[in-house]
This record gives C-alpha cells, structure tokens and sequence, in this order.
C-alpha cells in the first residue's frame, strides 16, 4: 500500500487499500484497490476516494517481470451506483 496513482503523467491519488485473488491457476492476481484522491482529482469526480480494477499477468517474454494492466477508476458514488444496478439486476455479489 501506498503506492501513487498516476494517470496520464499527473499523480490522482494513493492506494490505501487493495482485495486480491489468485486466478486461473495462478494466471493472474486480480485486486480491487481503494484510492484516496488528491484534493484536485477529489474535487473533480466528487469523491474523497476513488476505486479500480486491476490484475497482473505474466509478459509475453517470461524473461520479464510482470506487468500491470489496471482498468476502471471510479468514485465511489460511481461505484455505489454500478453495484446497486447489479444488485437490482440479481446478481450474487
């Protein structure tokens, strides 16, 4: 933890906290993490926090060491949002 988040070349924010999990027989570690924002990005998306999807998986050189793939950051009202329509929608989670 404690990583800086940066997005473009501009620091958004610092992981406070990550859940992870080992998938596909140990393929690719999965992790959502919660990012408490800077004040600017807070002030920007309206959210004291932000969160988002990530997993490592292995290069396609396995000479190398893993790469990051992260996609999806969102605040958390975002977040509320996109979990109470699957919950609506019955999803199990």
């Amino acid at each position: 933890m404690g990583e800086t988040v940066i997005v473009g070349h501009t620091p958004i924010g610092v992981v406070e906290d990550e859940i992870s999990r080992i998938v596909n027989d140990g393929e690719f570690k999965s992790f959502l993490q919660r990012i408490r924002l800077t004040e600017a990005k807070a002030g920007e998306i309206g959210s004291a926090y932000a969160y988002r999807w990530c997993y490592y998986s292995p290069s396609e050189s396995l000479d190398k060491l893993p790469c990051s793939q992260s996609a999806l950051l969102m605040g958390e009202h975002q977040l509320q949002d996109i979990l109470a329509e699957a919950h609506l929608k019955r999803w199990p989670i």
